[in-house]
């Protein structure tokens, strides 16, 4: 006997339903939405003629499966490409829009989602045009901006709560870090089931902030809720929540961190302070660290006033502040270099017996490669060896020739004045006032970022103030001394400005006075070409990153002023320096500098651009400097403009070819 079998019903067209669509009665036109919202998928290109009719049903308040109909339309206008609409369809349809779904649509449009929210959280600092036209399109649909915000929030806080549950923490993370959701952020990194997952998911939420965050102001909010997470760790990473408050620059509590790690019981949390105060050091300028010794030895002496130290804190201790100082971290570079140093003597002397003793261009251009090979290294036997031939330089080649020994013996501190205590007046070297503004500079390559440490004078030395005491001073106060004393001699005046810019890099905050400062900002004022350009770049030096608005306010005034273009250029190049890092923070002297109708203040803008966004490859600072790259009249800003864009992008290297691509075959020379 045989048995009928039925087959299963297959679609092979969505006609009836539509056919339903068009019936007067309510139900059945609800039952054809049922039908096309599980065909729409397939069916999409014979159910898109009806689509104005599907929009009108989800919009008329009495129809009862209007959330359906919005749902049918979002699909088939996402199948036609329409995803701004469509995504204002699904989320009209409110529940019924699942973004659990796995098909194309719903991924689609979770995604769209995300960007959209992302896009409306951050309208007040990012207006774009993409914003006025999906707000054009939920105007027209009767869906007004608060309504559309909750539908976007549910939707994004539905997709963090499925990755929190599914343990997709690091994706949760970047979608909250972008939307500025600090309560997701923290959520879903307690979700994390041990420490070690904790800290993990801290430090990618540390990395993200580098990456994604554009705002330094957000950024700063962003590592701040790490931080505090971290301290909140009964086992905390100590390097990690460090780092944390470098960025910060939040000396008390870095000084607090390391004096609770040097006053404990376990070597490693005393290796740990060792290894932050050598990241302190290497990543972040004078006067922070500055700030973090001096709280870091005001704890010691209250600590000291409680318990006597053992040997191995105290040894600790004492470790932290040379490294702060820049003591060891120079000991050790300067240990490193001249252990391993390749450099090649013979290819200078061959260099040398092909050259005409009587070409100075030949001659400079010896020492600095001289100088290069052997940097750091404290090896100056090449010119130990060729005195003779060193002695063929004159004027402001004997400057530069004097002034490679800084190179060559960079943090060779401890020996700087017994090297250049020929050249140095006030060392009782007999020398011309080119080998003496020279040897001022090159003490400002040895001690460059470390102006804090003391000099070792030899015994028959005079000091810098002419005061008779022999009384050790800082490099800095040195330089600042010779600065003083040699008002009338604007080469010597050159090279202790570009010596104390070096030796003070960075020390000052921009808030309080600065005797280094308002000394550089008096030599400026004497308005002398020569001593002036150095000033004006070493102001930019001692106030690198600070965004001072008096220091570029004063800088920027004189600089209209003189007629003196090297005072121009070193002044530009000093406002560029003092924008270093500041990013958006610098907007308004950038665009000052821009507009400006003197080359060389708009060739300036070019180099604040490029320190004030350096590394971050920042869309809004590209644009900027490709712009200028095509646009400026001036052929040295338009050189300037390509140059910056390698400050910018320098951590992104891979970028850069594509970038300079279209430059690289730019009529204009300079550009190429």
């Amino acid at each position: 006997m045989s048995v009928a079998v039925m087959n299963p019903i297959v679609q092979s067209s969505a006609a009836s339903a539509l056919l339903q669509l068009d019936e007067p009665e309510v139900i059945l036109q609800s039952h054809a939405l049922r039908i096309l919202n599980s065909l729409a998928d397939s069916f999409w290109p014979e159910i898109s003629p009806s689509v104005a009719k599907i929009q009108d049903l989800s919009e008329k308040p009495s129809f009862p499966d209007a959330k359906l109909a919005s749902l049918v339309a979002a699909k088939i206008l996402f199948h036609l490409g329409d995803l701004d609409e469509a995504l204002a369809y699904a989320l009209r349809a409110e529940e019924l829009f699942s973004i659990s779904d796995a098909t194309e649509f719903a991924t689609t449009l979770r995604a769209k989602c995300i960007d959209e929210y992302i896009i409306m959280r951050n309208k007040p600092e990012n207006e774009t045009a993409n914003d006025g036209k999906a707000q054009g399109i939920a105007d027209d649909l009767g869906f007004e901006e608060n309504k559309r915000m909750a539908a976007l929030e549910d939707v994004v806080q539905k997709v963090l709560d499925s990755c929190i549950k599914n343990g997709e923490v690091r994706e949760s993370i970047g979608v909250a870090i972008e939307a500025k959701m600090h309560d997701r952020l923290e959520q879903a990194i307690q979700s994390c089931a041990s420490r070690d997952e904790r800290i993990a998911a801290l430090n990618y939420c540390f990395e993200c902030s580098q990456s994604l965050v554009a705002s330094r102001r957000y950024r700063a909010e962003v590592l701040k809720l790490i931080a505090d997470m971290h301290r909140r760790e009964e086992d905390p990473d100590e390097v990690a929540l460090a780092n944390c408050l470098s960025f910060l620059e939040d000396a008390e509590r870095l000084a607090e961190l390391l004096e609770g790690l040097v006053m404990s019981d376990d070597e490693s949390k005393r290796l740990a302070a060792i290894q932050i105060a050598f990241n302190v050091h290497d990543n972040d300028t004078p006067r922070f660290f500055d700030k973090v010794v001096a709280l870091f030895v005001s704890k010691e002496k209250t600590e000291g006033e409680a318990t006597t130290e053992d040997s191995t804190r105290k040894e600790a201790r004492q470790q932290i502040k040379d490294i702060l100082s820049g003591s060891i971290p120079s000991s050790l570079t300067l240990d490193f270099l001249s252990n391993y140093s390749k450099a090649d003597s013979y290819i200078l002397q061959t260099i040398k017996s092909t050259q005409d003793s009587r070409s100075s261009v030949c001659h400079s251009a010896l020492l600095f490669t001289n100088a290069i090979m052997h940097g750091g290294t404290a090896i100056d036997s090449f010119l130990r060896d060729n005195l003779e031939w060193l002695a063929l330089a004159t004027s402001w080649a004997k400057f530069s020739a004097t002034s490679c020994l800084g190179v060559i013996h960079a943090r060779h501190t401890a020996s700087a004045l017994n090297l250049l205590s020929p050249y140095l007046a006030t060392q009782g070297g007999a020398s011309s006032a080119y080998s003496e503004g020279g040897a001022l500079y090159a003490l400002g390559l040895m001690f460059a970022n470390g102006g804090s440490q003391k000099l070792q004078r030899p015994e028959s030395a005079t000091p810098a103030d002419g005061s008779g005491t022999s009384e050790a001073v800082t490099a800095s106060e040195y330089l600042l001394a010779a600065l003083r004393r040699e008002s009338g001699n604007e080469v010597v005046q050159h090279g202790a400005c570009l010596g104390l810019g070096l030796a003070a890099m960075g020390s000052w905050d921009g808030v309080d006075d600065n005797d280094i400062y308002e000394e550089l900002k008096l030599t400026l004022f004497r308005d002398s070409a020569v001593a002036g350009e150095a000033a004006g770049l070493a102001m930019g030096l001692v106030s690198i990153g600070n965004g001072s608005e008096k220091a570029l306010e004063e800088m920027l005034t004189y600089a209209e002023e003189t007629e003196h273009e090297k005072i121009i250029r070193g002044l530009a190049l000093g406002m560029a320096l003092t924008c270093y890092g500041r990013e958006d923070d610098a907007e308004e002297i950038i665009e000052t500098m821009s507009s400006s109708k003197e080359p060389i203040l708009r060739y300036g803008a070019m180099y604040a651009v490029a320190m004030a966004y350096c590394g971050t490859a920042d869309n809004k600072a590209i644009r900027k400097l490709l712009y200028t790259a095509v646009t400026d009249v001036s052929d040295d800003v338009r050189r300037a403009a390509v140059i910056c864009l390698g400050f910018v992008l320098f951590r992104h290297p891979k970028q850069v070819p594509k970038i300079v691509a279209l430059s690289a075959d730019s009529c204009f020379p300079h550009v190429r």
